[in-house]
Formats: structure tokens, sequence, C-alpha cells
């Protein structure tokens, strides 16, 4: 979290980087202000969302959104071989 020892008012209740994964995961996933849950919330992400440097937030959000695809195509290909080993009685098909 920021130093905020010189600075005014509460201090900050979450790390920058988890205010960055909920805005990406709202984006990518087209979920309203208030779907993300409890933490953060709704408030906190809208008023940081203002906040925030947009050409940042971009680039993380491209680079979480390359992450989640890989893992579902990895588990998509895991869950095929599974489905073709089964259907062959146990015998691999390819």
């Amino acid at each position: 979290m920021e130093n905020a020892k010189n600075k005014r008012g509460r201090p900050p209740q979450y790390r920058e980087s988890l205010i960055y994964f909920a805005l990406a995961v709202k984006i990518i996933f087209k979920l309203s202000w208030r779907d993300n849950g409890k933490i953060p919330d709704h408030t906190t992400l809208f008023y940081k969302a203002s906040q925030i440097d947009k050409e940042f937030l971009g680039k993380c959000i491209k680079h979480i959104a390359a992450q989640i695809i890989a893992t579902v195509l990895q588990n998509f290909f895991r869950l095929f071989i599974f489905l073709l080993e089964v259907c062959a009685g146990g015998e691999v098909i390819l």
C-alpha cells in the first residue's frame, strides 16, 4: 500500500494491485459495479476507476485476459483428452 504517513484522511484499505485486478475482472466479464462481491466494495472501485491511468489499466486487462484464455484452453484440452479416453474405453484413440 502507499505510504500514508504524511497524508490526511483514512489510510488506504486495499492494495492498488487488488483494485486493478478487480477492475480488470469487472471489464473482462462485463460485470456491473456491484457484481464484483464485497472486496473491494463498489464505491471504492468506482472512485479508483475515475482516478486510474486508462492506458495502464488497458495493459493490465490484456495481460489478465490472455492468462484467463490460456488457462481455459489448457483445461479444455485436458477435458477433451479425458473424454476421448472415456469414449474409447480407456484406450487412447489419438
